[in-house]
């Protein structure tokens, strides 16, 4: 599959994505008005995503509207108001990003909404348990994974790079 191709795809799922939380997060404001609370379980980011990426503490339906109008600046390559902008590969990875805030929002809304989570899903990751991971993570207990993007200066700086990460238990594609 081509670069175009994937770009392509890209853009149309997170367009879809966008215009889904968008109106979502409408028919949440018109049930539960914009003063409701989202937030997800035992976490002191807000919504985590939006808190690291657009230092938006989001705690009502109206500040997901924040959210959504920052998405939709990425997806359509322009930079967020913290001046978040990626660049490279021709920024389609701002495309990535707003995906990702809109599906935050879904989730939230979800939440709010008790529908999230499903039968058989574990839902939201506390902090606790991704602290817990982390300890795991760092004693070997568990194997953590690393994506390698992009090339390393040489062969030698690259089998150095998987050694050491396989070194510590970390699975590397």
């Amino acid at each position: 599959m081509s670069a175009d191709v994937l770009v392509e795809l890209g853009t149309k799922g997170a367009l879809a994505i966008c215009t889904a939380a968008h109106d979502a997060l409408e028919k949440a404001i018109g049930e539960h008005g914009a003063s409701a609370v989202v937030a997800f379980p035992e976490t002191n980011y807000y919504l985590p995503l939006a808190n690291a990426f657009l230092k938006i503490e989001a705690k009502t339906l109206a500040d997901c509207r924040l959210i959504i109008e920052e998405a939709k600046k990425l997806d359509s390559h322009k930079a967020a108001s913290n001046g978040l902008h990626i660049l490279a590969l021709g920024g389609v990875l701002n495309k990535g990003i707003a995906t990702l805030l809109c599906e935050e929002v879904l989730a939230a809304i979800a939440y709010l909404s008790k529908t999230h989570p499903h039968q058989g899903c574990a839902g939201f990751l506390t902090d606790t348990l991704l602290r817990a991971l982390g300890i795991q993570l760092v004693d070997g207990r568990i194997a953590g994974i690393a994506v390698i993007l992009g090339p390393a200066k040489d062969e030698d700086a690259a089998v150095q790079l998987a050694r050491d990460l396989q070194s510590k238990s970390v699975v590397s594609l």
